[in-house]
């Protein structure tokens, strides 16, 4: 006589999630991809701010550094022995008085203008507004405005403007004069160029520069722009 034995243990039934499960699993799921995509978003909105106000920056630094390094070198000759200012600087164009090396105009549509000229004599390699470098014995005038397409832009001896930065609306500049009589090249006030008389302009020692950018992280209509100001001084005059 057989006897039958069942087996000690029985298997357990294959069973699959529920439908409820599966919808509590793509739930989950859906909130940690969202709260990804939220860090991916944040992430990438911190580096387009990031690179939009370095690029700014560095577009700020390089006007003002262009700037600075050309205008302090008005009225620069090589020869102080042999020549004086009057001589090397005679009265021309827009220079009215001998020994002028600054002019300028203001009040323009898109801001002033600023005009500066220096002499290279022959060992020298001075570095013009457009990245030229100037050649021996010859005058060079640099200037500066501000074109409609609101680019800083830059013309030597009179040649096609060439563009320096982007996004500059206008461009601000007071010239610092000694009005008190005597010799002293210490600065008693800064005017703008509609209001300087001819004796004015060879006693130029400085100018002040306001620059005005298109701020490109305006959040607001009072936003729309930001300013850089620099003091420049004179060559020879401070």
């Amino acid at each position: 006589m057989h006897t039958l034995h069942r087996p000690l243990f029985r298997p357990r039934s294959n069973r699959g999630f529920t439908l409820v499960e599966l919808l509590i699993a793509v739930l989950l799921a859906a909130f940690l991809l969202g709260g990804l995509f939220a860090i991916v978003q944040s992430n990438r909105r911190a580096f387009t701010t990031q690179s939009t106000l370095s690029q700014q920056q560095d577009s700020e630094r390089f006007a003002m550094t262009v700037l600075a390094d050309v205008i302090q070198h008005a009225g620069f000759y090589n020869n102080p022995l042999v020549s004086t200012l009057s001589s090397a600087f005679p009265a021309a164009g827009a220079f009215v008085n001998a020994a002028q090396t600054v002019t300028g105009t203001s009040g323009g549509a898109q801001g002033d203008t600023i005009t500066v000229r220096y002499v290279a004599g022959p060992a020298d390699a001075l570095l013009n507004c457009d990245g030229s470098t100037t050649t021996p014995n010859g005058t060079w005038t640099n200037q500066f405005s501000v074109n409609g397409s609101n680019q800083l832009v830059c013309s030597v001896n009179g040649a096609t403007a060439v563009p320096l930065v982007d996004g500059v609306t206008g461009m601000t500049v007071t010239y610092g004069v000694h009005t008190t009589g005597g010799t002293s090249t210490n600065v008693d006030t800064y005017i703008p160029a509609a209001q300087m008389v001819a004796a004015n302009w060879p006693n130029v020692s400085s100018v002040v520069i306001t620059l005005t950018f298109t701020n490109a992280l305006a959040t607001s209509a009072a936003q729309q722009t930001v300013s850089l100001t620099r003091t420049i001084a004179i060559q020879g005059k401070v």
